[in-house]
């Protein structure tokens, strides 16, 4: 009963997106790219390794295993569902070949698997798409699921779900991010798991290395104090408030670059802003970034970092502005990230949840410069000793032979 359930709520979802297709661009964009896509090229990558990844944050968690891979001779094939995924992942040189996952259809599993016979498979996170890990345990092809994340409450652990549970202990094996995750499926009776931390990390100090300077950045900034506004959506406004201080900068970056949530944030910012372009001489204190794929390289300037996302799904990535020292507050709902839970025990990460608190938190940064020393050497231990997961789950796979 409960797979005709499945069945039918792909089905529904869909429907839905192509209904919104005419209205909605990305949800035009998903649909015509997996009408036009030509599978069939899959046949030229057997015997590749294929990575599953939702979007454009897995695959960078994703990217330094695919790393391993391609060390040992490998050809890497992706797939993705999210389009903001796909749109960049020819920007990833270590990748062969990409695709838009068909909708998770027993049809659709059963043609990919028959244009596309890969020797591994390593899917990432919880995409649990069940129609292509039957079709893919079907062919006997390793399945691997690594960077897995679980939380009591997880549907997976619904008595409704009780059949889907049971197949995952059919999979190769799982890699879970973290404790919590690892016990959860231990207490299941769960023999294929394995605590196997986060390949981010390694992924972000790898990044680190091939930093871009940003002179716009130096020119504007100066010697002034830069809160970095990452990842911003409308609902963020509940805590940012922005400091109109000579010496302190504003550098706001919405979730999204176009469309009504962009909008909203623009006619949320209380004081004078203006909009970076290339070759602009900004002159503001406030400036709003409509720019993918720079924002990595502007943390290494932050003297602090706000990431949004906790007032809506949940926080963006904040290893990418830790890496460099930096010190992060967030919103509430942060509580499935195990980092965000790590730091704040250290004391290097804080939540908050109302502009007296944010502004109390941006004034004592602003006026404490040894809290953000202390910061950054206690950053520097924490991703110096962590180790690289990515290797380790490569060597599992292949020297144990799980």
């Amino acid at each position: 009963m409960i797979r005709v359930l499945y069945s039918f709520a792909i089905f529904v979802y869909k429907l839905a997106l192509t209904l919104a297709s005419p209205f909605n661009t990305k949800a035009k964009r998903s649909i015509q790219i997996r009408r036009q896509q030509d599978l069939s090229i899959l046949k030229n990558y057997s015997k590749a390794y294929w990575f599953h990844c939702s979007s454009l944050g897995e695959l960078e968690q994703a990217y330094p295993l695919m790393k391993e891979c391609k060390h040992a001779g490998k050809a890497v094939v992706v797939s993705l569902f999210s389009t903001s995924g796909f749109d960049y992942w020819q920007k990833y040189e270590l990748i062969d070949h990409a695709f838009l996952l068909p909708f998770d259809t027993k049809s659709n599993a059963q043609k990919l698997m028959q244009e596309f016979n890969p020797s591994k498979v390593y899917w990432v996170k919880n995409d649990f798409f069940f129609n292509f890990f039957a079709a893919i345990t079907i062919e006997k092809i390793p399945l691997y699921l690594f960077s897995v994340k679980l939380y009591q409450g997880h549907f997976l652990f619904n008595p409704m779900f009780k059949s889907f549970l049971s197949f995952l202990k059919k999979i190769t094996f799982i890699y879970c991010i973290d404790n919590q995750s690892y016990t959860l499926l231990k207490d299941q009776g769960f023999t294929n798991v394995k605590l196997s931390g986060d390949t981010r990390v390694h992924r972000v100090k790898n990044r680190v290395l091939a930093v871009q300077k940003l002179d716009w950045i130096l020119q504007w900034k100066k010697e002034d104090f830069l809160i970095i506004y990452a990842s911003i959506h409308p609902e963020d406004f509940a805590v940012l408030s922005f400091l109109n201080e000579e010496n302190i900068k504003h550098l706001i970056v919405p979730h999204e670059i176009h469309g009504p949530q962009n909008e909203q944030i623009q006619q949320r910012i209380s004081i004078d802003f203006e909009e970076y372009s290339k070759d602009k001489t900004l002159t503001k204190n406030v400036v709003l970034l409509n720019k993918v794929g720079i924002l990595f390289d502007c943390y290494q300037y932050a003297d602090l970092v706000y990431v949004g996302g906790g007032f809506s799904k949940g926080i963006h990535n904040i290893l990418e502005p830790t890496v460099f020292g930096t010190s992060v507050i967030f919103g509430p709902n942060h509580t499935k990230f195990w980092e965000a839970t790590h730091f704040l025990a250290l004391n290097l990460a804080k939540e908050v949840t109302n502009k007296a608190e944010f502004l109390d938190l941006v004034m004592l940064q602003h006026q404490s410069p040894h809290l953000a020393l202390k910061a950054k050497m206690e950053y520097e231990a924490f991703y110096s000793a962590y180790p690289n997961f990515a290797k380790q789950i490569f060597d599992h796979t292949h020297k144990h032979n799980v």
